[in-house]
């Protein structure tokens, strides 16, 4: 039986540490070039060579940016077809207008607006971080703010 020494140990770590970084690189997500997906939005794609996961980045500026300001807007990622990610930025700013920031932890706390078709809020509800949203209420409300612009 052989034993490994404590200098050919550590050489086998550095070896495993340069093999894992170079693997973490290869991973780096690479969209191609955003394209016009409708509207202000724009869509580029992306698949991990590794495991074939298929990412898209869609993002929206925003028309209310503040000069002087760096522009606002929002980010939804995808993997596989399913919201992985939703992210406003500047951090924090549209959820600090909404009084939904927590600014402690650095994360947006649970809310849904439902806005109207002339750009109003017809609904809002902020959660506690451990409720999940009840989908018969919001679906409920979504069908009064629905039927009343009909």
């Amino acid at each position: 039986m052989r034993l490994i020494t404590a200098a050919k140990l550590e050489l086998l770590c550095a070896c495993f540490v340069i093999l894992y970084a170079g693997v973490l690189s290869a991973q780096e997500d690479r969209y191609d070039k955003a394209v016009s997906a409708g509207g202000k939005w724009t869509v580029s794609r992306a698949e991990d060579p590794m495991t074939a996961e298929k990412r898209v980045h869609l993002q929206l500026p925003a028309d209310n940016s503040v000069a002087g300001e760096e522009p606002a807007q929002i980010n939804l990622y995808c993997t596989n077809g399913k919201l992985k990610l939703a992210d406003f930025h500047p951090k924090g700013s549209m959820s600090e207008k909404y009084g939904v920031y927590l600014a402690d932890k650095g994360i947006t706390g649970r809310a849904i607006a439902i806005v109207n078709k002339a750009g109003k809020i017809a609904w809002f509800k902020n959660y506690d971080i451990p409720v999940v949203p009840d989908l018969n209420e919001v679906a409920a409300a979504l069908g009064q703010v629905k039927a009343a612009t009909a």
